[in-house]
């Protein structure tokens, strides 16, 4: 492993930066910056890849090719620099990065980090994305590697790769997989992590009219190991049956959290936990299917975003644009493709194309306003859920800024158990309470 990362890092020689800068009009310094920030976003894009369901063939697949394509250029930098003027570079970033608003955010963050153009960053991943590939498609063929040995070789990189990502592009880290459902699994492996949560409203849940806003042991006994191990077993037991959420009708009510107490880490407790989480994700993408067919979203700027027919976006675009349509403290629109990691405001890379199609319409209309309200189910403390729901609101205002949104555009509160919109007797009702709305208050 640490063998493929020195090869990577080797690719990049000065003579390779001198040419790139010389052929882009940078600075010879601003594009190894440049580059220094390209090599883990676009390794920890793979990463995040062949960690998803079929995402391991995939990979292995696109690495193959570019080895073909790529193969002689590996050892002569003028080869990789003809990279430069895009081609495979160009359709390799949409499938690495997602659609256009996340690769344009890509690319801007990187401009303004590095000091280079934004033309000259997606330049610099066009030809560095399908290089890596193809370095990645030598050594797969190299070590005999197959889709799952290329996959675990990738993911016993994340923690290296994480490291080597600059912090001035850490807002970046949840956009390309770092930090993503790899670390879930890992931590709940670990007996330290819980299992998926997600903000999901209703299927056609349109834009809604709720109530006005709210005003904001010790000892040698093994007994205690017993207990413990009991309690693990439990966890497991009821966190594997899918009810990560619904608590026992004889307990005492829970509150919109999961907890997994410390257990003993084999193998095959990570091997279930991490089969746990891809089924847990399968199905919460299956609710996202029925929003309809991904098209095309055209903004005022030009900007052309792809989201699913029935997205909110589509719904929020249409009242920003709406002149008879004015802003209220009763119109709200439920963010319909966010995931948030259990009982926490982490969230996770799955909801980062709608945050970055959200940042892209705050650009595309940049006199609108928003406030960001999170909610919870009604189980548990509701201090407890007032606090969660005020931190996962504020974590997205935090990712909206971090895609280049002014602070003072966005405001955030949360309501707890208010305004359900659905049942909280039935999981599936408490899924769709669990979530963060937008009300525009400008525009």
């Amino acid at each position: 492993m640490a063998d493929f990362l020195g090869t990577v890092k080797d690719l990049f020689s000065n003579e390779l930066t001198g040419g790139a800068a010389a052929k882009l009009g940078e600075s010879e310094g601003a594009v190894q910056k440049a580059l220094g920030g390209i090599v883990p976003l676009v390794l920890g894009a793979l990463i995040g890849r062949s960690g998803t369901p079929g995402g391991a063939q995939e990979t292995l697949a696109m690495s193959q090719q570019a080895y073909q394509t790529t193969g002689s250029s590996l050892s002569a930098p003028g080869g990789l620099l003809g990279l430069l003027s895009g081609g495979a570079g160009g359709g390799l970033l949409s499938s690495l990065f997602g659609n256009a608003a996340s690769t344009n955010t890509l690319t801007s963050t990187l401009g303004d980090y590095a000091g280079v153009s934004s033309a000259s960053a997606g330049s610099l991943l066009g030809m560095a994305g399908p290089a890596i590939l193809g370095l990645l498609g030598q050594h797969a063929s190299t070590n005999n590697l197959d889709a799952n040995g290329l996959s675990g070789m990738l993911q016993g990189l994340k923690s290296q790769v994480t490291a080597m990502l600059p912090s001035g592009l850490s807002s970046l880290a949840g956009l390309v997989g770092l930090g993503g459902l790899g670390a879930a699994a890992s931590n709940v492996a670990s007996g330290l992590g819980a299992p998926l949560a997600a903000a999901v409203p209703p299927v056609a849940n349109p834009a809604r009219t709720p109530l006005p806003e709210p005003a904001p042991a010790g000892g040698s006994s093994r007994w205690p190991l017993i207990l413990l191990a009991l309690a693990v077993i439990a966890g497991l037991f009821y966190f594997l049956r899918g009810r990560t959420n619904d608590a026992p009708a004889a307990a005492t009510p829970t509150a919109d959290t999961t907890v997994v107490g410390p257990a003993d880490t084999t193998r095959t407790l990570g091997a279930t936990a991490g089969a746990a989480l891809d089924s847990a994700e399968m199905a919460l993408k299956a609710g996202w299917a029925k929003l309809g067919t991904v098209g095309e979203l055209k903004l005022a700027d030009g900007t052309a975003l792809r989201v699913p027919a029935n997205g909110v976006e589509k719904r929020l675009v249409a009242f920003i644009d709406d002149k008879d349509k004015a802003v209220d403290k009763t119109t709200w629109f439920s963010l319909d493709r966010l995931l948030f990691q259990t009982g926490t405001s982490d969230l996770l890379p799955d909801s980062q194309e709608q945050l970055a199609n959200v940042a892209a319409i705050l650009k595309a209309y940049p006199a609108v306003k928003l406030k960001l309200g999170g909610y919870t189910d009604s189980r548990g403390n509701a201090a407890a859920n007032l606090k969660l729901s005020g931190q996962r609101a504020a974590a997205v205002k935090a990712q909206l800024e971090g895609l280049g949104v002014a602070s003072g555009r966005l405001d955030s509160e949360g309501y707890g158990v208010a305004h359900p919109v659905a049942s909280n007797d039935t999981p599936d009702g408490r899924q769709q309470n669990r979530r963060v709305d937008v009300r525009v208050t400008a525009k």
